[in-house]
């Protein structure tokens, strides 16, 4: 299953980043995963949350740049390997990996594996072939 992505572009100065958690926290939302990436000038959150179209609404409330892209959560083993596991299906494959991130979040103690893919359905059925776990939002979310 594909979940929705919020990319967030701020300005990269003092507080900005800051201000916007801040405004999702007092909307009682709740970021479940994200990673930041910078330049010179300004940065990407990017970030998993239960109600994106509701962050969606506040980001832009604040006059901020907020993209919503479909990225795969899979579950993979924590343990060394366990990424290069992942990694050699996709391999397999003609799709592209644009970015991904992970975390240790798993109720079970896996690790999640969040990944933009070019051609998420096909890597949806070459996951699902190899028995990989595809998280959906009430497996991430719950």
């Amino acid at each position: 299953m594909k979940l929705k992505q919020i990319s967030l572009f701020l300005e990269n100065r003092p507080g900005h980043l800051s201000s916007a958690c801040r405004k999702l926290a007092d909307a009682g939302l709740n970021v479940e995963a994200m990673a930041l990436a910078d330049t010179e000038n300004y940065g990407i959150l990017r970030f998993l949350v239960k109600d994106w179209q509701k962050s969606v609404e506040i980001c832009e409330q604040l006059g901020l740049v907020a993209k919503v892209t479909e990225v795969l959560a899979v579950s993979v083993s924590n343990t060394p390997g366990g990424l290069a596991d992942l990694l050699a299906i996709l391999a397999k494959t003609s799709v592209n990996i644009e970015y991904m991130y992970g975390f240790n979040f798993h109720p079970s103690g896996r690790a999640v594996i969040v990944l933009r893919i070019d051609k998420p359905d096909e890597a949806l059925d070459a996951l699902k072939d190899s028995k990989v776990e595809i998280l959906t939002e009430e497996n991430l979310f719950s």
